[in-house]
């Protein structure tokens, strides 16, 4: 994907991307071809899964930019 380029360039983080597969338990197991996604940022515990798991407004917004050009490249611009 052309988008994904821009966000390993750095964009808008400041930060060298990378991809990451875990093996965990979502929603997406049970959708034929499906794949699930999001981002981390390392310098952030977000005590994920636990009853006080959070984000940060800004990487909430990184993340929505980064999804909303993901879906757009998908479905066609």
């Amino acid at each position: 994907m052309e988008n994904k380029k821009a966000f390993n360039g750095n964009y808008n983080t400041g930060l060298k991307g990378k991809c990451l597969a875990i093996g965990g338990g979502t929603y997406v197991h049970h959708i034929e071809g499906g794949v699930a996604f999001g981002a981390t940022f390392p310098e952030t515990d977000v005590h994920m899964h636990g009853a006080d798991e959070f984000i940060k407004l800004k990487h909430f917004m990184l993340d929505a930019e980064m999804m909303a050009l993901a879906i757009t490249e998908l479905c066609g611009k």
